[in-house]
């Protein structure tokens, strides 16, 4: 039976279950050749991980994975982060077929842009980044942090000067699934260089984007009234069908979100909001909460957060039908079947969801328990 370098087996273990790795063990030499391509499917890289792919010819497994995950963490050391960044990107290039990238990394919040754009600068040059299809950036800002200026740009190694000014680097091609957490600008196109450093570039993928999944603590820009940002024509994604945003902490311009998000995304049809409970300005509907809907025209189902009175009571479930329904059928959706208007215990355990139909002649809200999950589908 062939044997594995202790450093391969551990960038799978994370993806086994006992039971796997139970069978692998007792298999005979013709089963374990047999069943180790599956096991291979996801990897988790590191410079260990890299070094002995690197030395060990194994080819005839790594040819077979399909997912991969770069972690990493960074405490103010950016010029070390980024050398073993691209120390784990280097066992990429024996991994042809890797359809599905992971970037989680661990640093202070103005280090995020030069991660990313450090991961695919190095990638670029290997047979898998024309051939990713979906990308998940996952970001935990450190506890130390710090404002980039004129001196701390200077300040910075020649080396990341370099990836701050090289326009060539972008988001890999031909993505279709976009997840991305903790971002520190959350512009969608993130091809303003006006910013004090460099944002991700999305933009190649506005041609072949489809399902984009954000989690953010906001949507717009704090810095979105400054030149030359103020009067950008921003990018639409209109391959775009399928939009899951989550709001980590409340805001009260929501209106503001759901309009961004039908600009951005105008023929979305999945579409679900995750945050705590929306609060109605007084005297107005319902209906007009959710105005900007409007412009989703193919939308098909949606998950939505159960409007409030105010920062009371959720609004009965008859009244809501009835406000809803009444928007809905003015609205003239053609391929509407449901909006589920949903309450934050959804989230934690099993709360109570309220399903509004576009029917004639009164949609009366329908009452269901759900639970919804916070990572995997989108749940519609």
């Amino acid at each position: 039976m062939p044997s594995l370098p202790p450093e391969i087996w551990l960038s799978i273990c994370s993806y086994l279950h006992s039971h796997d790795l139970k069978s692998v063990s007792r298999s005979t030499k013709y089963l374990y050749g047999t069943a180790m391509p599956y096991l291979f499917r996801a990897i988790n890289i590191s410079r260990e991980t890299a070094i002995a792919i690197e030395g060990g010819g194994y080819s005839d497994l790594t040819d077979y994975v399909r997912s991969a995950t770069i972690r990493g963490f960074s405490d103010a050391l950016l010029d070390a982060a980024i050398t073993d960044l691209e120390a784990s990107c280097r066992a990429l290039q024996y991994l042809p077929n890797v359809q599905h990238l992971k970037i989680s990394f661990v640093a202070m919040r103005e280090a995020q842009a030069y991660i990313y754009l450090a991961t695919f600068r190095e990638i670029s040059q290997y047979t898998c980044y024309q051939k990713l299809t979906s990308l998940t950036l996952e970001f935990v800002p450190g506890t130390q942090s710090f404002s980039f200026n004129g001196n701390a740009i200077r300040s910075l190694s020649a080396r990341i000067q370099k990836i701050m000014g090289d326009t060539s680097i972008s988001c890999p091609p031909n993505i279709e699934r976009l997840d991305v957490s903790g971002m520190a600008n959350s512009y969608f196109d993130f091809t303003v260089r006006a910013m004090p450093y460099p944002c991700v570039l999305f933009y190649p993928t506005a041609n072949t984007l489809k399902k984009i999944r954000i989690e953010t603590n906001s949507l717009i820009s704090p810095v979105a009234d400054l030149d030359p940002i103020r009067n950008m024509n921003l990018a639409t994604y209109s391959l775009v069908t399928e939009v899951w945003y989550i709001q980590n902490t409340h805001v009260n311009e929501f209106y503001s979100t759901y309009a961004e998000i039908c600009r951005r995304f105008p023929n979305t049809q999945n579409l679900r909001f995750d945050y705590d409970g929306v609060a109605l300005q007084r005297g107005s509907t319902a209906g007009e909460t959710y105005q900007y809907l409007a412009d989703l025209k193919k939308l098909r189902r949606a998950i939505l957060p159960w409007p409030r009175h105010g920062y009371q009571s959720p609004i009965e479930p008859s009244s809501l039908g009835t406000s809803l329904g009444l928007w809905l059928r003015e609205l003239n959706f053609q391929s509407l079947e449901y909006v589920d208007f949903v309450t934050r215990s959804c989230y934690l355990s099993v709360g109570k969801v309220c399903r509004i139909k576009p029917a004639v002649p009164q949609p009366i809200g329908m009452i269901q328990q759900r639970s919804l999950r916070l990572s995997g589908e989108i749940g519609l």
